[in-house]
């Protein structure tokens, strides 16, 4: 017999009702069975009422022209219309339960978002040299100290204050030693050993490390060589800044037209531009401030192409892997910025060359990496 059935039933005042009747056999073993009987009236029709909602919004969200996607908390999609099988042209078939939400946006577009944030950067860049110059020009060195510090602790307060942590599920194992020794050396080897990681890792690291030698070696140049003054300097950085950030929309335009490899590709030719310019009138004895300024806004450009390409492109295989991709690709350009610091530290003096060679040697590496591993590799 049946564990239990619902009955319409009609009541001595003429109102019809739901029952739920069920059955349950008695344990005496004479084969009697058990009948209860409980009003469900309200509960069927509830339940009515939310089937036919979910119907409703079914309908309403497969027949939006909208793309809608949606996950669980781990980014598993769970839901996905047609509007988005549309914009992402990935049946629903092939997404649901099979995809997380970041496969479904490609390392270029992430480049675009990264290119974009980047521009912001440029903009405060900018803004940075002019301002440390005027302080130590009319104040002190350690003055320009203090208004970094300054600059910190105000951020630190807004990060506290209005930031709210976005992880869903927190993994209180994930800062400790003994998990963390275990498992993320699995991880290092997993990204490290990927060639595209490779690719996009390497031409980062030449990319930042020929602009470490601008960041680093220029004042010593420009006012310890060529004389200008402070604020002239700072003048000469906001220039370099505002190039960066025509790369940066420059970056943007190449990545719808040619996507992250061809971006990076035509990139190359403002920074190869820059580098055997910089070198050649450095090896002529050309010492003037044009002769390294010009070269090293077609640098800046350049960068301006390579960062949020090298960076996004990085990470773009791992999306289970994102943070650990992003420190080990950090790591390799504040070891390629150590030793141009190193560098520097040990040839500068009297001369434009050490700064003027170890940028073009940079960007060469990276006019060869992008050319070659990024094209093979850098899907």
């Amino acid at each position: 017999f049946p564990k239990e059935r619902d009955l319409r039933v009609t009541r001595g005042d003429g109102r019809v009702v739901t029952c739920n009747m069920s059955f349950s056999a008695l344990l005496d073993g004479d084969g009697a069975v058990l009948l209860s009987f409980r009003d469900v009236t309200r509960q069927r029709k509830m339940e009515r009422e939310l089937v036919r909602v979910k119907n409703f919004q079914e309908r309403l969200i497969a027949a939006s022209v909208d793309g809608i996607v949606a996950s669980d908390l781990s980014g598993n999609i769970i839901l996905y219309n047609h509007g988005a099988e549309r914009i992402h042209d990935r049946s629903a078939e092939d997404v649901i339960g099979k995809l997380n939400v970041r496969d479904l946006y490609p390392p270029r577009d992430g480049a675009r978002v990264m290119s974009r944030a980047l521009s912001g950067l440029g903009v405060i860049a900018m803004a940075s040299p002019l301002v440390g110059g005027m302080v130590v020009q009319w104040f002190s060195w350690q003055a320009a100290l203090m208004v970094v510090a300054v600059c910190g602790a105000l951020m630190l307060g807004v990060v506290a204050w209005h930031y709210e942590e976005t992880v869903p599920l927190r993994d209180p194992r994930a800062t400790q030693i003994g998990p963390l020794l275990r498992r993320q050396p699995r991880n290092w080897a997993a990204v490290a050993g990927h060639p595209t990681f490779r690719a996009w890792t390497l031409l980062s690291g030449f990319a930042y490390g020929g602009l470490f030698f601008l960041l680093a070696g220029s004042s010593f140049v420009y006012i310890g060589l060529l004389g200008t003054s402070k604020v002239a300097y700072g003048l000469i950085m906001l220039s370099q800044s505002f190039a960066y950030i025509v790369g940066t929309f420059w970056c943007r335009r190449l990545l719808a037209r040619h996507g992250l490899r061809g971006a990076v590709r035509r990139g190359a030719l403002f920074t190869l531009a820059g580098c055997v310019g910089m070198a050649t009138l450095s090896l002529a004895g050309v010492h003037a401030v044009w002769a390294v300024l010009l070269p090293s806004w077609l640098y800046c450009v350049g960068h301006g192409v390579h960062q949020p390409c090298g960076q996004t492109g990085a990470i773009g295989p791992f999306p289970d892997k994102a943070g650990t991709a992003a420190s080990l690709s950090g790591f390799w350009m504040m070891l390629v910025a150590f030793g141009v610091g190193l560098f520097l530290g040990g040839s500068a003096g009297g001369t434009v060359l050490p700064m003027a060679l170890g940028m073009s040697t940079l960007g060469l590496l990276l006019c060869a990496t992008a050319w070659t591993l990024v094209q093979r590799h850098g899907d």
